[in-house]
């Protein structure tokens, strides 16, 4: 007579075997992009150039190797100058599947390229002056570059899935139920012995992304509706 415990075993082994292939698909995107990942990836394509007091000088596109690592639906890689202060931050802003985007960080990637990171990632708050309802959290990392000229680089990143930027944290698992994941990342590289605290000027062009955020991402709700 067979086991009907044995048999209950084997058949939960086999649906959690299955859920989690299913779940490792998704978030990779193993069978494509889905239709809202590519109505919210048309959307991001429009995000402005212009961001508060800061405009785009210089826009290009991500490396071979970075797109094969991330296979974004729609990214920017850009970088922006304040009309005010004349101080240039860099933005890397896309969109795709949730178990590429949400596992890279600036952490090991930054620290691989020539930069020594300076104490432990923190996490920030920034809200738009006089919209309260508008507020994101972001990591922050400092560098410090191995060259001769020992420069500072700061770097800033976060994720969202339509809503507020979130630093969050275990990202990749944390959204794996996402049906896709944007996630933006700005440096700002600033003069040997620089105090971040006062020389930094990303916490202004962020209050200006956070402003503009919810005009071009999209949430999944929004993204089923077909909103453009």
């Amino acid at each position: 007579m067979r086991n009907p415990a044995l048999i209950l075993a084997v058949a939960l082994i086999v649906a959690l075997t299955i859920l989690s292939g299913y779940m490792q698909g998704t978030m990779q995107r193993r069978w494509g992009a889905s239709e809202l990942e590519s109505r919210a990836a048309a959307r991001l394509l429009e995000f402005p150039k212009t961001l508060g007091n800061w405009t785009t000088i210089d826009e290009s596109q991500l490396d071979e190797t970075s797109l094969r690592m991330l296979e974004p639906s729609a990214h920017h890689v850009r970088v922006l100058k304040n009309s005010s202060t004349g101080s240039h931050v860099s933005m890397t802003l896309l969109i795709g599947p949730p178990g590429y985007i949400g596992a890279h960080t600036p952490e090991v990637c930054t620290s691989g390229i020539g930069y020594e990171q300076l104490g432990e990632k923190e996490k920030t708050t920034i809200s738009v002056p006089d919209r309260p309802e508008l507020t994101g959290t972001f990591w922050v990392a400092t560098f410090r570059s191995r060259g001769y000229d020992r420069h500072i680089l700061r770097e800033y990143w976060a994720w969202s899935t339509g809503g507020s930027w979130e630093a969050a944290s275990g990202s990749r698992m944390g959204y794996a139920g996402s049906a896709y994941l944007y996630k933006v990342q700005l440096g700002c590289r600033l003069p040997a012995g620089s105090d971040p605290a006062t020389a930094d000027p990303t916490p202004d062009m962020l209050e200006a992304l956070i402003a503009q955020s919810p005009d071009y991402l999209l949430t999944e709700q929004e993204a089923g509706a077909g909103k453009q």
